[in-house]
């Protein structure tokens, strides 16, 4: 119960659920550890590196504690630290793919892209019918500038799940890097209509549209990027590139 609050988002209740699993039973590693993954997203930092190292010394062999250990290790930017655990969490359980994509992140994050490509494609290894895997491979040769790599594995990604909208914006954003504004338009669009609400996709979309000369349909997207953070420089100057037409004025008789 206090994992899925928090994955809710639903702190507070997640902390009351993983306390009251720690009173029931002080020993449990995996209480401990998703209570540590709560703190974290908190950001209570202190507490969650406490109750993360408490939980793997309740038990060395739990996935659960290993893998949290790596995340409130990673949220605290301490990326070479949470490679270690989630290595090891690999170890307890070589199948899940979640452990692959999260320790290729934090090599990303390093700048260790050959390693962070590694551990991408174990996760399409041992999950070959997920989009995720394909999804973080393509982003990371974006990330290089292999664009044309990029776009191959993102749009694996997508053939995997037609509705996976991450799989979308960042196939977007390849395209919209590349000035491929006509395909740029379409993977944003569909990225969006699927949830994804990132400000990039709205700006970039807008953008995109604005140098297609189509400033009707550009400025929508570029006040939606306003509302979300009213100083966002690329959204500031489409609307330059596509200012409001002036009010047609009645003429005077």
């Amino acid at each position: 119960l206090c994992m899925a609050l928090d994955w809710n988002g639903q702190y507070d209740d997640a902390i009351a659920a993983c306390l009251r699993a720690v009173d029931l039973n002080p020993d449990s590693a995996i209480a401990h550890a998703y209570l540590a993954e709560v703190y974290v997203d908190k950001g209570n930092w202190n507490k969650a590196l406490e109750e993360a190292r408490l939980a793997v010394s309740l038990d060395e062999n739990s996935l659960e504690a290993q893998r949290n250990l790596g995340y409130v290790l990673e949220k605290q930017g301490r990326y070479k630290e949470a490679i270690e655990a989630y290595k090891k969490a690999q170890e307890l359980h070589p199948k899940l793919a979640l452990l692959y994509i999260q320790t290729g992140n934090n090599y990303i994050v390093l700048g260790r892209y050959k390693e962070a490509i590694e551990q991408f494609q174990k996760a399409i290894e041992v999950a070959p019918e997920s989009p995720i895997g394909y999804d973080a491979l393509g982003w990371a040769y974006f990330q290089q500038q292999d664009f044309d790599r990029a776009i191959v594995e993102l749009q694996k990604a997508i053939e995997k799940d037609p509705e996976y909208a991450r799989a979308y914006g960042h196939l977007g954003v390849v395209y919209y890097v590349r000035r491929n504004y006509e395909a740029a338009i379409p993977a944003f669009e569909k990225a969006i209509s699927l949830g994804a609400r990132s400000i990039e996709y709205y700006y970039e979309l807008g953008l995109s549209y604005a140098y297609l000369d189509q400033c009707d349909k550009a400025r929508p997207w570029l006040e939606k990027a306003l509302e979300i953070d009213p100083f966002a420089e690329p959204a500031l100057q489409g609307l330059e590139l596509c200012p409001e037409e002036p009010t047609p004025q009645p003429e005077k008789k």
